[in-house]
């Protein structure tokens, strides 16, 4: 467990709590041993997490476009992500007999949930929500559940109400070191203002640029246009 404790960044006060989370039933039918309980417990911890981290993140996004982004970060096929990540498939106790892959992958991915519940447990709330979203934003940041679509369909459908010129998405600056950072400008020539976005892709980079334009519209919707002062969000240092 000390390999993926690491990967968690975090080590276990009751290592037990660990090792029950990485147990499935089939390797014990006791709930007080196999990770069922936690499971349960993770589930709900994991859906708080994601709904605060983009209630805070994304003020102007909706109801429904928050709620789609939390249903994509909390469903299986994220869960299974992370599995991956943690390489899950080498720690989790279950029975020796053969399963069928699409249960072996449910699997990993309610252990995951399991290990958010041993965290909270373990080392309180604090250091649960850290690993929760340190391990899914990625899943955000990198439009793996078209965030970008969200962000920038409510721009460009906002300056379309208005029959406004669309926004115009351009690099501002990009670097290869440590890792490929862009930093996108999205200009919105009708309001005179431009705002900056930085991610991993272009997408990501223009998803955020987009948030950041809605930000500062989201106080001058019952304004005319403005063509006169420039003003800009997210600056690129």
């Amino acid at each position: 467990m000390e390999e993926l404790q690491k990967k968690l960044g975090y080590t276990f006060k009751n290592p037990s709590l660990l090792e029950q989370a990485l147990t499935h039933c089939s390797r014990s039918p006791l709930q007080s041993i196999n990770n069922e309980r936690l499971e349960f417990l993770g589930d709900s911890l994991l859906c708080y997490a994601v709904t605060l981290y983009l209630f805070k993140r994304y003020p102007a996004l909706s109801e429904g476009a928050l709620s789609r982004i939390r249903a994509a970060v909390t469903g299986q096929r994220a869960l299974e992500v992370v599995a991956e990540k943690l390489s899950l498939s080498k720690h989790v106790l279950h029975s020796p007999f053969p399963r069928k892959k699409t249960a072996e992958s449910a699997m990993y991915a309610d252990a995951v949930e399991a290990i958010y519940a041993a965290m909270l447990l373990d080392g309180g709330m604090s250091a649960a929500l850290s690993l929760i979203i340190r391990l899914t934003e990625d899943l955000i940041a990198q439009g793996d559940v078209s965030l970008e679509k969200d962000a920038k369909t409510l721009l460009q459908e906002f300056l379309q109400a208005r029959q406004m010129e669309l926004p115009r998405y351009d690099v501002a600056a990009e670097s290869r070191a440590p890792e490929w950072l862009f930093t996108m400008r999205c200009h919105v020539a009708g309001f005179g203002i431009s705002a900056y976005g930085k991610g991993k892709s272009k997408k990501a980079a223009e998803a955020e640029a987009a948030q950041n334009a809605l930000r500062m519209l989201d106080g001058r919707k019952q304004q005319k246009p403005a063509s006169v002062e420039n003003s800009s969000s997210g600056d690129p240092e």
